[in-house]
């Protein structure tokens, strides 16, 4: 059971592994969610699908089980920017509409949705789903909030503006303190602040074949900014593992009990995940930051597009190799 004030959702690459290092260094039990997605589910998502660590569906469902035994909830995510509206094919919404049933059969009941007509669906169709907003939904506002809430959604992921806006974040876990609306925000992610490419980077990826190699203009893009620019890496609305106790005072002082902060990234190695959990859960990190968010580097990859299902491992338990930077690599800021 959880013993802080606020939790975490974790990122999940599918390593058995992620449970031990959760034990050893989540003292409080505060992580109390992983996320994530099959590489050929045939469903568009919030990353380059051909990064996406592979798994089947049967090892998916006994991962679903360890989680439960472990009293963390595994989110599925349907999170694209766009499903090229998909849901209302007569034959492709049918698809769509038949994986969401298989996926409450395997013991799924939390997903990240952006769709309103996939979110709509789910919450008429099952009563003990719960549904996440994924940040290409973009909630930058209060009054975008309360659309998604009488939509429908129990939790909502703030747009980056939120981490650093202490008065507005303030004014939002107030408003929504005596409701059943979680909120939550993105401590790793390294997006350009207020980035006006996130749009067609999020079509981009949500167009991506999880066969096929992607160059990711948008992300090679962003990190010649930063590389040219260092300060545009002191401006990202990121939040460091000292400053997460900023947040729990905040949800303390507003007195809201439904605050969460997301740690990614679901496509990096376990080790990279090792570090993240540690460094957030410890509230320290002294190594270089760039190790810990959302940094394009091909060692915390955790497969590589072009690897052959010869080069994987075939236990569920080790993602393994890497992704040439630049090219595939996850998006700078999608959930």
């Amino acid at each position: 059971m959880n013993q802080d004030s606020i939790s975490f959702d974790l990122g999940c690459n599918f390593d058995y592994k992620l449970f031990d290092f959760v034990d050893e260094y989540d003292k409080k039990h505060a992580i109390t969610s992983f996320f994530g997605k099959l590489k050929f589910d045939g469903l568009p998502g919030g990353r380059t699908a051909s990064i996406i660590p592979d798994f089947t569906l049967d090892q998916l469902a006994d991962y679903v089980k360890e989680c439960k035994k472990r009293d963390i909830t595994f989110n599925y995510l349907i999170n694209p920017l766009s499903m090229d509206q998909n849901e209302i094919d007569p034959v492709v919404g049918k698809q769509i509409r038949d994986f969401i049933h298989q996926m409450y059969d395997l013991g799924i009941r939390a997903f990240t949705l952006n769709s309103p007509i996939l979110i709509k669906y789910v919450k008429r169709e099952f009563k003990d789903v719960f549904v996440t907003l994924g940040l290409y939904a973009y909630p930058t506002t209060i009054q975008h909030i309360e659309y998604w809430r009488n939509w429908g959604v129990d939790e909502i992921t703030l747009d980056h503006g939120f981490n650093r806006k202490f008065d507005l974040l303030r004014k939002v876990l107030t408003q929504y303190k005596d409701t059943d609306l979680h909120l939550r925000v993105i401590a790793n992610n390294l997006c350009l602040r207020e980035c006006p490419f996130r749009l067609a980077h999020g079509c981009f990826v949500g167009h991506s074949d999880p066969e096929l190699f992607s160059m990711d203009y948008s992300l090679v893009n962003c990190a010649y900014k930063k590389v040219t620019h260092p300060a545009a890496i002191l401006t990202a609305e990121f939040i460091r593992p000292e400053d997460v106790h900023y947040y729990r005072e905040l949800a303390e002082e507003t007195g809201n009990k439904h605050f969460s902060i997301k740690l990614i990234d679901r496509t990096r190695t376990t080790d990279f995940l090792e570090r993240v959990v540690k460094g957030y859960m410890s509230e320290s990190y002294d190594g270089n930051l760039l190790d810990i968010v959302n940094w394009p580097q091909a060692k915390t990859i955790a497969t590589r597009p072009d690897q052959s299902k010869e080069g994987l491992q075939a236990d569920a338990g080790a993602p393994a190799a890497s992704a040439p930077m630049g090219a595939g690599g996850p998006p700078m800021g999608m959930p």
